[in-house]
C-alpha cells in the first residue's frame, strides 16, 4: 500500500484495496480460508455427527478443537478422526489446511450460541438426537 501524504489525503481509497493490504499481513487470509469448516460443518460430517458435534475453534498448533456432546460420541469420533480431518482438508486450501483433530466434551449448542448462534454461518449442533 503506497504512503499517504498530506496532500493525497482527500483521494479516497477503496475499500477491497485497504483490505487486501491488511489481510495477508496479518495472517487473516489463511483463518478467512477457513471459514468454511464452520459454514459447511453438516455438509462436511453429515448431518447424524453434525447435530452431536460443533466446530469450535483453531488452536496454534492448527488443530481443530470440535465439541462433542458425550463420551460415546467422543470416542466413535475418535476412530474416525483421519476420515474427518481428510474430509475437512477437502474444502479448504492447502495453505488453509487443519492439521489435527481434537475432541471435547461440551454442549454443541451451546458452543454454536458462544459463537455467536447465527444459524446461517454456524450450522453445527442442530437439535441433538441418536
Amino acid at each position: 500500500m503506497r504512503s499517504r501524504t498530506r496532500d493525497s489525503i482527500s483521494e479516497p481509497l477503496e475499500i477491497s484495496g485497504l483490505l487486501g493490504s491488511l489481510i495477508p499481513n496479518r495472517a487473516w487470509a489463511r483463518n478467512l480460508a477457513r471459514a468454511p469448516v464452520w459454514i459447511r460443518w453438516e455438509e462436511i460430517v453429515g448431518e447424524v455427527i453434525a447435530q452431536q458435534t460443533c466446530p469450535w475453534y483453531l488452536d496454534r498448533e492448527d488443530s481443530l478443537v470440535v465439541a462433542v456432546g458425550d463420551s460415546i460420541w467422543m470416542q466413535q469420533l475418535t476412530y474416525q478422526k483421519e476420515e474427518i480431518l481428510n474430509r475437512i482438508n477437502r474444502v479448504l486450501p492447502k495453505n488453509a489446511s487443519v492439521k489435527n483433530l481434537s475432541f471435547r466434551i461440551a454442549d454443541p449448542d451451546e458452543i454454536k450460541q458462544l459463537l455467536g448462534g447465527r444459524r446461517s454461518f454456524i450450522n453445527c449442533g442442530g437439535s441433538r438426537g441418536g
